[in-house]
């Protein structure tokens, strides 16, 4: 099964210019994880729980990093440790108004990480 957490906006103190470490900009992330579960009836035991998931995420988002790659790889190691039920997690985090000149559009990162349960 798939779960998901989908356009996720956040405000950061991200990236390599220190313009973008003060004074910030607006992000959007994704997160798709994977996970077994029964066939049966199943309790918020058996899965996992989004609002955790996006507490967990705020946390890691919290802490000013220069590289986006850095951010996606702590979001990661956080959800599956709170969930080693996980199978399978993709962490896409886009960037809006990148400090390039003459640049419209959106920038970011895509990680993904596959499990052994």
């Amino acid at each position: 099964m798939k779960i998901f957490l989908k356009d996720i906006i956040l405000y950061g103190y991200h990236g390599i210019h220190e313009l973008e470490r003060k004074v910030g900009t607006e992000f959007i992330l994704n997160v798709n994880m994977e996970i077994d579960i029964p066939t049966t009836t199943i309790t918020l035991d058996d899965t996992i729980d989004y609002s955790v998931v996006f507490s967990l995420i705020k946390e890691e988002f919290s802490i000013p990093t220069t590289l986006l790659e850095n951010i996606a790889i702590r979001i990661s190691e956080r959800v599956k440790a709170v969930y080693p039920l996980m199978n399978a997690i993709q962490v896409n985090i886009i960037k809006n108004n990148a400090p390039i000149e003459g640049f419209q559009g959106q920038v970011g990162i895509e990680f993904e990480k596959k499990y052994t349960v």
